[in-house]
Formats: C-alpha cells, sequence, structure tokens
C-alpha cells in the first residue's frame, strides 16, 4: 500500500487533494478508483488511511477513510555519521539505512575523504530527496534528515546530545559490536562508519577520548556501505526492533 507525506490534519470522511510531488508519485503507480493509500503526518505522527476518489492528467482527491497512530519507528533513535564515501555509494547508503529505520544520517568529511565535495548544496538536496523516497517505500512515518556536512572535529561537540556512541573500527578485538549494543541506551544513539581505507588512527583516539566506544563488526573487512548497514542490522536487533 503506497504512503504518501503531509503535513496537514483532516478528519474521518473528509476529501483531500493530493498535489506536488505527492501526485506525481501517484499518477506514476496509476491507481484505480477506491484504491487503498495512506497519508502520514510526521508532526502529528497520525497516518489517515484513504481510498483514491478522483484521478485525472492534472488533480488527483482521495477520501479519508480512518485514521490511526503511526507506529512503524523503532524506539530507538540511530544518527549515523557516515563519512563521504566515493562516488555514488553514499545514496545507497541513505537509501538502506532509512528502510532499516535510521533516524537522521549526517555526512562527514574525515581524513580520507574528499575535503570539500563538490556541489555540496545540490548532493544535500538529492540526498535528502532519496531519503523521503526511502522513507515513502518502506512506509515509515517520518522522514530521516540529511544533516549538513560536518567535519570530525565538528561532530565532537555534538555528542553530548546523545546517550550512547559507538564506532565501527576494523582494528577493534576485545568488543563485539553485537554485545556493546545490547547495553546502549533506548533513547539516542550515535553510530560512526568510515570511509573507503577507514578511520585514521588518530581519529579513532580523538572518538574514543570523547567517549565514543569502538566495536567490531567481525573478522572480515567489509566496505564502508556493508559496515554502515550491518552497523544498523546488528544495533537494531540488540534492541529487539529488528
Amino acid at each position: 500500500m503506497p504512503r504518501f507525506f503531509i503535513d496537514t490534519s483532516h478528519n474521518v470522511g473528509e476529501f483531500v487533494a493530493i498535489d506536488g510531488e505527492n501526485l506525481d508519485h501517484l499518477k506514476v503507480l496509476r491507481p484505480r478508483i477506491g484504491e487503498a493509500l495512506e497519508l502520514c503526518n510526521s508532526a502529528e505522527r497520525v497516518v489517515y488511511h484513504a481510498e483514491t476518489a478522483k484521478i485525472s492528467r492534472h488533480d488527483a482527491q482521495v477520501k479519508i477513510i480512518r485514521q490511526s497512530l503511526a507506529d512503524s519507528e523503532p524506539a530507538v533513535k540511530i544518527t549515523l555519521f557516515q563519512a563521504i564515501p566515493k562516488l555514488d555509494k553514499m545514496e545507497l547508503i541513505i537509501q538502506k539505512c532509512v528502510e532499516l529505520g535510521v533516524y537522521r544520517i549526517v555526512p562527514v568529511v574525515t581524513d580520507r575523504t574528499v575535503s570539500n565535495p563538490p556541489n555540496a548544496a545540490q548532493k544535500l538536496k538529492r540526498w535528502q530527496k532519496i531519503a523521503h523516497a526511502a522513507a515513502q517505500q518502506s512506509r515509515r512515518d517520518i522522514i530521516p534528515e540529511i544533516g549538513d556536512i560536518i567535519t570530525l572535529q565538528g561532530v565532537l561537540s555534538e555528542l553530548s546530545n546523545f546517550d550512547s556512541a559507538f564506532v565501527a573500527y576494523e582494528c577493534e578485538t576485545g568488543i563485539q559490536a553485537s554485545e556493546a549494543f545490547k547495553t546502549a541506551s533506548l533513547q539516542h544513539i550515535a553510530l560512526f562508519v568510515g570511509p573507503e581505507g577507514g578511520f585514521e588512527p588518530a581519529e579513532i583516539q580523538a572518538l574514543c577520548a570523547a567517549g565514543v566506544k569502538s566495536v567490531s563488526l567481525g573478522k572480515r573487512i567489509l566496505r564502508t556501505e556493508t559496515a554502515a548497514f550491518a552497523s544498523m542490522i546488528i544495533l537494531l536487533s540488540a534492541q529487539g526492533e529488528f
């Protein structure tokens, strides 16, 4: 069942006009009259269950049949601090981590990433659009925010906003992520994943000195995009959310 995000409140029995990008998406789906869909108001955490009432080339209307509380979000809010990878890997990371349940993704510049990504404003706009589409497809209750690009040093000042913080580090041998994540707070968790080639040892030292726990994802070396997926899955599984 398709889901669309809206920012307005409605009542049962009300007819609602679909416009903008939602209309474009609806026309691509080519639904029939009476076909079911959902409208999600993230701010109020309400899902409106509706059915198509009118579809034309230029406009569409749906009728609200009933409403319910939005309940698909994990209890734990995970902010992924992802070192910016090469090429279009960031798009894949955003898409899949949004599907898995990430709360927020912050692109991070580290010693082994491009220090000044070209067309940063355009990239952020595109990344947010990918997050929006992935949230709709996976029937999320919110659209995860893609934060502004930040340096690793800049991240350190944000750590006080989190109850627990972890970094996936290929040289860690003592602490397994599957065990460490079981004891994590259920509120706000920061998760760090490095770029191709990993974090520099000095960066790991700086993170750990700021209270971030270094964890291992296993004996095999994972690509940066795989490490992001694996970290999310292990963390959500440890918290009973997957």
